[in-house]
């Protein structure tokens, strides 16, 4: 199953948050998910991307090319667009499953539970 995470790439956030994205990697990964997410190697986009990496899942990244060079190393496949718009477009027509934000993830939100 494809899910997409919407996440910030800012880093320096709170333990509480990165602890989250983790975990949410992890579950991805180890459940033999797909992570669909914005491509960039920085904040929690990169946590989650390491996570379901290191879990043994698949990651496909999608970026504007204006960001090409943020691309994350841990991502399988790469798909660029022209911009942000494009970019929410296209996670959303891949996806199969409801997105959850790793910075967020309240027991209402359709997200799976994290160990």
């Amino acid at each position: 199953m494809n899910i997409v995470v919407y996440c910030s790439s800012q880093e320096g956030l709170d333990e509480k948050y990165r602890l989250l994205a983790r975990d949410l990697g992890t579950w991805i990964g180890e459940h033999g998910h797909t992570l669909l997410y914005g491509g960039s190697n920085a904040g929690l986009m990169h946590i989650t991307a390491a996570a379901v990496h290191e879990a043994g899942g698949h990651i496909i990244g999608v970026i504007p090319e204006m960001f090409r060079h943020r691309i994350d190393p841990v991502c399988d496949e790469v798909v660029y667009t022209a911009n942000l718009g494009d970019r929410k477009q296209y996670m959303i027509e891949q996806t199969c499953s409801s997105s959850c934000p790793a910075a967020s993830a309240p027991s209402t939100s359709g997200c799976p539970p994290l160990p």
